[in-house]
């Protein structure tokens, strides 16, 4: 929901910087931009496997896919402001450079008073300036004609500072961003930051200050272990509603595997539910238990009071990892499975399941995983690393709690090896399986800064991601064409560089007069050669002798031009389009 007026329009904030509505409801907290999608989904998707190990989720009797159900809506919270047309004339105040590291007035050092006295359990001292106001200016791009970008919006959210002199912060907050800001407690002035890294799949970005000035009387915060049910938590950042640090506190109501909002609904990652306010702008702030951080505030559950999520630690140790190893985020390593439950008695005696026996079925392999060399379709996956899977596809987690097994795999990169423990016609033996990245054939978001598209006698190719998808409207789950949206749900890559190719729209022109009606088709073959992916099309239709080019669709539309003369209409039609190149910059 947005609020307009003359200049700017407001609304509680998502990982784009319009609003979202998700199929399963969760909010991320960026300060103003409406979403409803907290970045903590409380339910699980068919969708997945791409981030974790399986794609089991509704198979074991978690909730459906967040593209097949609306029953629940989270939303990211940063707060948003979308900037008149005529930026260039009147820039929101809240990120205009020529502010940044202005000499607005003297430094003052934080107030004390500004933390509640029942915070005496936390470093007063130092953590104040610590937490950081992160202000972003998001531009993001424009899926439909792929050439242009957005208009820019202002969003603001939180941050604080790690070891390293590094800030953490989600990465809806600066997701698209073009300029990004931040702000230390009591301080006037704002610093220009960099995104050094940004991990979409776990919602984390990183931050860095080059001035030396930003960092003085500023002491890194300290991680935590995982809290206990019922530990009480205090959550800090930069909410919508004023701009001081506000400090709310709640209980530890849950700790599961929940969707994340930014990836749509696509990610279910650990996260820990609590019933501390989490408002737009409190995305990414620390949430402290006594003197250590537990986890990164990011998303709420839409429709409920006082339900929010945070990234706990081990999913931000795992991102910072990543980070200092391979220099960017890589993700998280997948099993390359797809399990189901093995409660049914009949189903396990079938299997040949002994009563000490307990485990998931392997029902699919993925295509392109390494677990297809060692792993095979109907064995029962009893163990990995030695911790035992019970038939309902949980383990035991910190004594009498259990959680869905994917969690093995939060602390795990791409490349590492795992030992499963399997039942093999009726017998158990022991394999070794490399994990590798996610197989979704239709990615959330593009890999790529940009949309990739070209254009072809008018006729705009696109490659299908899920961004694309939503710009179908606000619950673009429901009028988005059905053959892409199962793609989307349960395409798998059948070969490493497999990609989806659509006509997004046409360019009317003499050339292709007639064919302007067709649009949101995924395209099969040229001229009787399968689509391999967009640098496959461009070679087919530029290299090829043939006197035509003929283009197959899904429902058995055909499209032909003659090929001398698409070429020769083709500077034409994208002038008078004002298209400035036929082909995003990675195809040129």
């Amino acid at each position: 929901s947005t609020s307009t007026s003359t200049s700017t329009s407001t609304s509680f904030c998502s990982a784009y910087s319009a609003s979202v509505r998700m199929p399963t409801s969760l909010n991320r907290s960026r300060c103003p931009v409406d979403q409803r999608v907290s970045s903590s989904s409380a339910s699980s998707s068919s969708l997945l496997s791409a981030s974790f190990s399986v794609s089991w989720f509704a198979a074991l009797g978690r909730s459906s896919s967040p593209l097949e159900s609306a029953s629940q809506q989270y939303r990211c919270l940063c707060t948003q402001t979308v900037l008149p047309l005529h930026s260039s004339e009147t820039v929101s105040p809240l990120v205009t450079p020529s502010i940044v590291e202005s000499a607005a007035g003297a430094q003052e050092d934080p107030e004390s008073y500004l933390l509640s006295p029942e915070l005496s359990d936390t470093p007063a001292s130092f953590l104040p300036q610590a937490v950081i106001k992160v202000f972003s200016m998001n531009t993001p791009s424009n899926h439909t004609l792929p050439w242009q970008s957005r208009r820019s919006k202002s969003s603001t959210g939180s941050g604080f500072v790690i070891q390293g002199q590094r800030i953490i912060t989600n990465a809806h907050v600066v997701a698209d961003n073009t300029f990004v800001a931040v702000r230390k407690l009591g301080c006037p002035t704002k610093y220009t930051a960099k995104v050094v890294a940004i991990g979409h799949e776990c919602d984390l970005a990183l931050l860095e200050v080059d001035n030396e000035t930003f960092w003085e009387g500023v002491v890194a915060l300290e991680f935590g272990d995982l809290p206990q049910l019922q530990d009480t938590v205090h959550v800090l950042g930069y909410p919508t509603g004023g701009d001081n640090l506000s400090v709310t506190r709640g209980i530890v109501s849950r700790l599961e595997p929940q969707q994340y909002a930014h990836m749509n609904g696509t990610t279910s990652l650990l996260a820990i539910q609590i019933d501390g306010a989490i408002n737009p702008g409190n995305s990414g702030g620390p949430v402290f238990v006594g003197e250590a951080v537990v986890g990164v505030a990011f998303q709420n559950l839409v429709g409920a009071e006082n339900i929010g999520f945070i990234i706990p630690t081990p999913v931000v140790n795992h991102f910072l990892k990543d980070v200092d190893s391979h220099g960017r985020f890589t993700g998280f390593g997948s099993l390359g499975i797809t399990a189901l439950p093995l409660e049914n008695h009949q189903l396990r005696r079938y299997f040949r399941m002994q009563e000490h026996h307990s485990g998931v079925l392997v029902s699919h392999i993925l295509p392109l995983s390494k677990a297809a060399d060692t792993l095979k379709r109907d064995d029962v996956l009893m163990s990995v690393d030695g911790v035992p899977i019970a038939n309902d596809g949980t383990i035991r987690f910190r004594g009498i709690e259990r959680i869905f097994f994917d969690y093995l795999f939060v602390h795990k990169f791409v490349g590492d090896s795992v030992r499963c423990r399997v039942l093999r016609d009726a017998k158990e033996k022991e394999v070794d399986v490399v994990l590798s990245a996610g197989d979704r054939l239709v990615p959330p978001r593009s890999p790529l800064e940009y949309p990739s598209y070209f254009v072809y006698a008018g006729l705009v190719f696109v490659r299908l991601t899920q961004s694309y998808l939503m710009e179908f409207g606000e619950e673009w789950w429901n009028h988005c064409p059905r053959s892409l949206l199962q793609l989307a749900i349960h395409g798998q890559l059948q070969y490493p560089d497999e990609e989806v190719v659509v006509l997004s729209h046409v360019l009317v022109d003499e050339a292709n007069y007639g064919y302007d009606s067709y649009a949101a088709l995924q395209l099969i073959d040229v001229n009787n050669t399968k689509v391999r992916n967009m640098q496959h099309l461009i070679e087919m239709v530029e290299s090829g002798d043939d006197e035509f080019v003929r283009f197959n669709f899904e429902q058995a539309v055909t499209l032909a031009f003659d090929r001398k003369k698409a070429v020769e209409r083709s500077s034409e039609i994208l002038t008078k389009h004002r298209v400035a190149f036929d082909r995003s910059p990675e195809l040129r």
